[in-house]
């Protein structure tokens, strides 16, 4: 089982994925996403998920749908 979530780039970052989100996210206060797992759920800012992916070395691809 798995979740669709920002946070598998933590993973997939080493198999050449890219992530795309969608460009009206960024107006959001809070996202809430699943940690891996998809029986529970976190908040996270926008500033803070754009910080983790740097960390984890991800740029985010912001696209207007």
């Amino acid at each position: 089982p798995g979740a669709v979530t920002p946070f598998s780039m933590i993973t997939g970052v080493k198999n050449s994925v890219e992530l795309f989100m969608q460009l009206k996210l960024r107006e959001c206060k809070l996202l809430y996403a699943h940690p891996l797992v998809n029986d529970r759920t976190v908040s996270i800012s926008i500033e803070n998920l754009t910080k983790f992916m740097k960390e984890i070395g991800v740029s985010i691809n912001w696209v207007n749908f």
